[in-house]
């Protein structure tokens, strides 16, 4: 480009001198403004027609008109007590049953080796508890 038309052209132009125009980068920044004109003017029509629709729906609805029947009912507020339901009554056992099951497993045989277990699982346990030792 010639050092005097460069102050005659656009900067699109001096950008894109000797430069491949039919690429499609010039013309979409050739016509950037056209595009964000038809985008601006797009979004106004639609956020119009939103704000238009919703002042329409809301219109029709502020036109009901509520009476006043008072046909000589007087109202009162009435409390609710709550009953809490009664508590089931505990199961009654027998004496009887009682002194049984306890008399047959007085008579029942002791394992030793399962309590030997429960004990080594026990010191095995406290010997590797993180807080045993503060």
């Amino acid at each position: 480009m010639k050092s005097n038309n460069i102050l005659q052209s656009e900067l699109i132009d001096i950008i894109f001198d000797g430069r491949n125009k039919e690429y499609g980068a010039y013309e979409l920044r050739n016509n950037y403004s056209k595009r964000i004109r038809n985008a601006m003017l797009v979004t106004g029509v639609i956020v119009i027609g939103l704000i238009g629709g919703s002042v329409l729906a809301n219109s029709s609805r502020g036109h009901m008109v509520a009476r006043d029947s008072n046909d000589g009912v007087i109202l009162t507020e009435i409390t609710e007590k709550k009953v809490e339901p009664p508590l089931p009554e505990p199961e009654k056992i027998k004496v009887e049953e009682l002194t049984q099951k306890i008399n047959e497993l007085r008579n029942q045989p002791v394992n030793y080796d399962y309590l030997n277990e429960l004990k080594k699982d026990k010191e095995k346990i406290n010997t590797h508890h993180p807080c045993k030792g503060k």
